[in-house]
């Protein structure tokens, strides 16, 4: 992985989501409707394409040091976050 790259990702991804977030400020109107969608679209697949890029570090974990930290971070933060998200979408209705 690029740490460049990376940082790159994460710019986009703050203003990916920071417009957004602008957009579902805006009263709903059939452009706005289309627009917090588009953009729900795109921040979403940016969001996808950043942590894949920056978990393909973890299929290359030979270095002991490495994997320590990968486990430390999964440990204290990502089954969280990974386990909320399952239970969220759980709760989603197939409408």
């Amino acid at each position: 992985m690029s740490r460049d790259r990376f940082l790159e990702r994460q710019v986009e991804v703050r203003n990916a989501t920071a417009r957004l977030l602008e957009a579902v400020a805006e009263p709903e109107s059939a452009i706005v409707r289309d627009a917090v969608i588009q953009r729900f679209e795109f921040s979403f697949e940016l969001v996808w394409k950043t942590l894949k890029l920056y978990l393909e570090l973890t299929s290359h974990a030979y270095d002991e040091a490495l994997a320590t930290r990968i486990y430390r971070h999964v440990a204290k933060d990502y089954a969280a976050l990974l386990g909320a998200m399952a239970q969220k979408i759980q709760t989603l209705p197939w409408e």
